[in-house]
């Protein structure tokens, strides 16, 4: 893996993220994120092209067109991409066998949410992350 990427759907008419708990069949089991994962060939080496497809495969959704970028890291395996897609209503995904369950999080239920995964939590202490998800959940 060259980098991974997710997407992290929120939806601004609730206040509301939805974020995904991921299987014991994966890495890093039992912990909670976006959807999201490796580049593959397909991507063409585009971030936003991968968190596209692993959206797709893991709620078996088509994002919204309104996406941005959100936050990126950097580890010893690559680096980390992660988007936001805005969302009119809340919907229920259609999970895969890498994730067990899904919940939507408002800010405080997603900023104290235990066990998440440790690159979507090293992204949710970021304080400037931190303040765009506050603005979008409870002002807009």
């Amino acid at each position: 893996m060259r980098y991974g990427a997710g997407i992290l759907p929120v939806c601004p008419p609730t206040g509301r993220a939805l974020v995904l708990l991921r299987s014991e069949e994966v890495d890093h089991p039992l912990t909670w994120a976006g959807a999201g994962g490796g580049d593959e060939p397909i991507d063409g080496n585009d971030p936003l092209a991968t968190a596209a497809r692993e959206f797709i495969e893991e709620t078996d959704r088509t994002p919204s067109i309104y996406i941005a970028p959100l936050a990126s890291v950097r580890g010893p395996n690559g680096g980390f991409f992660l988007f936001i897609s805005i969302e009119n209503e809340e919907f229920v995904p259609v999970l895969n066998f890498e994730n067990a369950a899904y919940a939507w999080l408002n800010y405080d239920e997603l900023m104290d949410l235990p066990e998440k995964h440790p690159v979507f939590a090293a992204m949710l202490a970021n304080e400037t992350v931190q303040d765009v998800l506050f603005d979008i959940l409870t002002t807009l």
